[in-house]
């Protein structure tokens, strides 16, 4: 696998997790209200100023998968209780040679209540993975409906990522006796790759956070993604050099 970044070419990729944790705002009965929660993710932005990193954006219906795949991805395991997330941002490193290039993952909270939170969350955004569950058709009808408008509208040309979370529940027989009660069916694989067709997407993965099947894949293809995307502005603009996110 090669990762083309400004003017020098790697050529292998691997993940150095670091497990410090920039920020993480958890949803909890102590819960602050909203004005303070934006003046923390303004501070943290500031913090994150002209630091060079690739910021993936991870969106998606509550519950489809989000956390869990962020968690596996980082800290090599799920969450054992859910907690409705507010926003995680979790730091991991590429590891290419002697070249390290930070990554930021921003998990981020898919309740409509907190729909004038999360733009705060796309500002500099590299890439954006939106997420849906196989076995609730609704999250992938909201991928189209609601996740794509709103990524297009807050993140004009940046690159998408679709992934199909929690494809081990697709052969469960609890979760086929309750699609089949409510007249429905897990989202197969083609229709998920009729959907990216349609959004132009950068990719199209499917992976389960559980068995950790395709994690690391996921996030190697919204790097890959979110690089070659730099590449082309750098090259579209003059005077400018690298991709600078903050």
């Amino acid at each position: 696998m090669c990762l083309q970044i400004g003017d020098g070419r790697l050529s292998s990729l691997s993940f150095s997790l670091s497990r410090s944790v920039a920020l993480r705002c958890r949803l909890s009965q102590t819960a602050p209200p909203l004005p303070p929660l934006h003046t923390l993710f303004l501070f943290n932005m500031q913090q994150r100023h002209n630091r060079q990193a690739l910021k993936m954006v991870i969106v998606g219906d509550e519950c489809c998968g989000k956390t869990c795949l962020q968690s596996v991805f980082t800290m090599g395991h799920c969450p054992e209780i859910y907690v409705p997330t507010v926003s995680d941002i979790f730091s991991a490193h590429l590891n290419c040679g002697s070249f390290l290039m930070e990554v930021d993952l921003w998990d981020t909270a898919g309740a409509q209540e907190y729909d004038r939170l999360r733009p705060l969350c796309y500002q500099g955004a590299s890439v954006v993975l939106i997420c849906y569950d196989v076995v609730n058709p609704t999250s992938f009808q909201h991928v189209l409906s609601r996740w794509f408008p709103e990524v297009r509208q807050r993140c004009p040309g940046i690159p998408i990522i679709l992934v199909a979370c929690k494809t081990d529940l697709r052969m469960n027989k609890i979760c086929q006796r309750r699609l089949s009660r409510e007249c429905l069916e897990a989202v197969t694989y083609n229709q998920g790759l009729t959907v990216a067709h349609q959004m132009r997407a950068s990719g199209f993965l499917e992976c389960s956070a559980k068995l950790n099947e395709k994690v690391e894949e996921t996030f190697s293809k919204a790097a890959l993604a979110a690089s070659s995307s730099c590449n082309r502005s750098r090259k579209s603009r003059s005077g400018r050099r690298g991709c600078l996110v903050s």
